[in-house]
């Protein structure tokens, strides 16, 4: 994520999407749908940590 501002560039702006994914996937009534948004909440929230990882490591460096 190099050449983006701070805000652009922190972890928590996922929680964001992550957020968004968590109540469509509450709302839907569709199976396969529920299936989809799920898997996407699951691997948004591997990012998300994965993010979070890397930004940790790099503060505690500096």
């Amino acid at each position: 994520m190099a050449g983006k501002s701070e805000w652009q560039n922190h972890p928590h702006g996922y929680l964001v999407i992550l957020t968004l994914l968590l109540v469509f996937l509450i709302v839907e009534d569709d199976t396969v749908t529920r299936i989809l948004l799920g898997w996407g909440l699951f691997s948004g929230a591997v990012v998300y940590g994965r993010e979070w990882a890397k930004r940790s490591s790099r503060k505690a460096t500096d």
